[in-house]
């Protein structure tokens, strides 16, 4: 009896991560944009733009409903992106700003992997070295985000105080990048290193939008030396890196991020990178290994704000720049 119920128990959790989510009804439609337009307080100037809104509403479900259909681990669904096309969200909500296929601001690092196993799974959110999931809303500074998540990290695992630095700080003050336009981590770290430091978030909280500099030295609360770079690593080596480094901040192909609702997204598309995130842990579900990915688009999208990316395809091109700060 034991084992059947054992059996049945495995079937059944089996048949849970491989069952696709219920395609939206788009005879629904009319219905599910109402309710979208109030839960995510959607304002639109005119009657024009509305109906252009509810189209690209109903030509996202269709994509939504066809990735449903040819994903095995991850689930799509609607979001507060969903009224918008895929060059919008990219233009407003990522931000990297490449000269060249990768950020060269930072050296490459001097890193021997060893020989030593490293855990079949890993989390630096269960060593209280992550921050909460933050927004970046309508501002492209998804690379200040980024820098400052491993700012963080690395800020905690050196003086076991786990702090929130400030995104505005690099957004109004950091002229090796470009604000709200965009931004690469790499650089970011530079210009904290020649000017002095990081404040805290609560002293220059984040605004979403471009403003005056109104950096305070009397009121940094950590130093940056240096900054190294991980840059095409190979995945087994990433996790013993990610191990002993901390939090990574990475850049990423955000295309298939904007309709994931959760799950492992499989078969990510690679290519250019478009988006700042930070690497914070690794695991596996039903044999399937995956990386967790802070990402700054808030709670309401993923998994409470994070990604699970399917390990070994070097899914959404993740391996192409890696970088972290050096914390006094």
């Amino acid at each position: 009896m034991l084992k059947v119920l054992l059996f049945l128990v495995v079937c059944c959790v089996a048949a849970v991560w491989s069952a696709p989510k219920a395609p939206y009804d788009l005879n629904l439609a009319d219905q599910l944009f109402e309710e979208f337009v109030v839960k995510h307080n959607k304002q639109y100037e005119h009657e024009e733009e509305r109906q252009m809104r509810f189209n690209i509403f109903k030509d996202n479900l269709n994509l939504i409903n066809q990735r449903n259909r040819n994903s095995k681990t991850a689930t799509y669904g609607i979001n507060r992106f969903t009224d918008m096309r895929l060059e919008e969200v990219l233009q407003k909500h990522t931000c990297l700003n490449y000269k060249s296929v990768t950020d060269d601001s930072c050296p490459p690092a001097d890193f021997s992997p060893g020989s030593d196993p490293v855990p079949e799974s890993f989390d630096w959110r269960d060593k209280k070295k992550v921050t909460g999931i933050k927004d970046q809303g309508q501002c492209g500074s998804c690379w200040a985000f980024s820098a400052t998540g491993n700012l963080e990290g690395q800020y905690a695992i050196k003086h076991n105080e786990l702090k929130a630095f400030s995104e505005q700080q690099l957004v109004d003050c950091d002229r090796n990048d470009h604000g709200c336009d965009g931004g690469l981590m790499g650089q970011a770290f530079n210009w904290l290193q020649d000017n002095g430091g990081i404040e805290s978030e609560s002293d220059y909280p984040y605004k979403a939008k471009d403003g005056k500099c109104k950096f305070d030295k009397s009121k940094v609360v950590a130093t940056v030396s240096g900054c190294v770079a991980f840059n095409g690593t190979d995945e087994n080596v990433l996790k013993k890196i990610l191990v002993s480094t901390g939090p990574l901040a990475i850049g990423v192909n955000a295309n298939d991020f904007i309709t994931y609702d959760g799950g492992v997204l499989e078969d990510c598309q690679g290519g250019n990178l478009n988006h700042g995130v930070l690497l914070v842990g690794y695991g596996k579900e039903d044999d399937v290994p995956y990386w967790i990915i802070k990402n700054s688009w808030g709670t309401g999208w993923g998994e409470d704000g994070y990604v699970r990316v399917q390990m070994y395809q070097n899914g959404c091109n993740l391996t192409a720049d890696i970088v972290s700060a050096i914390v006094n």
